[in-house]
């Protein structure tokens, strides 16, 4: 008995898993894949949406800088922007935003063009995962913007050409909230 023991302890043959444990294994790691992977995908899909909304929150910093020194946003525009913030780029006012450090913007007069004080200011990113963000501050309501305060909207499945900073929200963008959902 000892020496077929001793056998068994001490021979040669390799032993390996069977073909059972093997899938069981492969089978754990296919099920904590698909949990994981939507998980990631989610995560990062909200990361390049809270990138363009932190950008947007720098560029309505600038605007309201520029407002501060004169009480209008006619110089809060591409160039003056840039100066104050230059991590972000700002193109030409009424050129669609191409990324979330790409702020499209446009100004508006309080009551509409009858009023020569600016007193909207509007913003817009594209995140990498093709939402569009959109902010507004208004100082003096009137002719069709939202009250006073600042102002948020979306639209998801955004292309340049719908990411235009405007006094108008393009169709398919979410009504103006008091915050990004």
């Amino acid at each position: 008995m000892l020496s077929a023991l001793h056998r068994r302890l001490h021979d040669d043959r390799d032993e390996g898993f069977t073909l059972i444990e093997l899938m069981v294994v492969i089978l754990i790691i296919a099920i904590l894949l698909a949990i994981a992977i939507p998980t990631f995908l989610g995560a990062r899909s909200r990361a390049q949406d809270r990138a363009a909304q932190s950008s947007l929150r720098n560029a309505l910093t600038s605007a309201d800088v520029a407002y501060a020194n004169t009480n209008d946003y006619s110089q809060a525009i591409p160039a003056t922007l840039t100066s104050l913030e230059p991590a972000l780029s700002f193109p030409a006012v009424g050129t669609g935003s191409s990324g979330p450090n790409v702020i499209s913007t446009a100004t508006a007069q309080a009551g509409g063009s009858s009023s020569s004080v600016t007193q909207e200011w509007f913003g817009a990113a594209l995140s990498k995962s093709n939402t569009c963000f959109f902010v507004t501050v208004v100082k003096v309501s009137g002719n069709g913007s939202p009250n006073t305060g600042t102002w948020y909207s979306q639209m998801p499945s955004a292309s340049t050409s719908t990411c235009v900073a405007s006094s108008t929200l393009p169709s398919g963008a979410s009504a103006w909230a008091a915050s990004w959902t």
